[in-house]
């Protein structure tokens, strides 16, 4: 539990600074971070996460980047769309 303790620090100051487009790769690789833990857990919670693991080949580990890449889809002008839409 250690490891994830730091996970949450600044997190309002990086989901701020990605959504106005002023982040460092720094601060959009921790918020990255802190969502892919929380999918991990998530799904690592889930009964039904060895049936997914076992259909697609995957860890939850993999599974849980799958589970947040739309959040990280930008459009043409660079723009963090799902982020922004739910922000």
């Amino acid at each position: 539990m250690l490891k994830y303790r730091n996970l949450s620090n600044n997190l309002r100051e990086n989901i701020l600074a990605v959504l106005v487009g002023s982040h460092t790769y720094d601060q959009l690789n921790q918020l990255i971070s802190v969502s892919h833990t929380l999918a991990n857990s998530f799904l690592a919670s889930k009964t039904t996460a060895g049936t997914l693991t076992n259909t697609y080949g995957m860890n939850t580990f993999d599974l849980a980047y799958d589970c947040i890449a739309d959040l990280y889809q930008k459009d043409p002008n660079g723009n963090y769309i799902q982020l922004l839409s739910y922000f």
